[in-house]
């Protein structure tokens, strides 16, 4: 169990200095939340360890998901060459076309064409939808 809790320490703290710093590096907000949900993750950890509390299973399942396998996810996508970013604001653009607010679904598109001029998604997305 203490092994446990030390391994899970040391990959939260890694996996938040790594997306910390590719926040940095791409001068990009969106990284904010999940460093937050990150952060909460490893709250919640030391709470368990100072207080010698016992979490149930889906409280631990939702650190471990928040703090291990959401960066996990996020740096293997843009390893491949998928930006965060791009897919949040094409996303938030879709979510905002099947409510019917067109404007909102343009304004999301136009920020990403704005912030990434070179974006192909954004670009496409921009001219086929709106």
């Amino acid at each position: 169990m203490l092994a446990e809790k030390i391994i899970f320490n040391v990959l939260a703290f890694s996996f938040f200095i790594i997306m910390f710093f590719k926040m940095i590096k791409k001068n990009d907000a969106n990284y904010v939340m999940i460093l937050c949900l990150q952060a909460l993750g490893i709250a919640i950890n030391f709470i368990e360890i100072i207080f010698k509390l016992q979490i149930g299973m889906t409280l631990r399942v939702i650190m471990y998901v928040i703090t291990i396998v959401l960066p996990i996810i996020i740096i293997y996508m843009e390893h491949r060459g998928l930006n965060l970013s791009e897919l949040l604001y094409i996303t938030l653009a879709k979510i905002a076309l099947l409510f019917n607010n067109s404007k909102q679904a343009k304004k999301f598109l136009i920020d990403l064409v704005t912030k990434y001029k070179d974006s192909y998604l954004g670009h496409k997305n921009v001219s086929t939808n709106l």
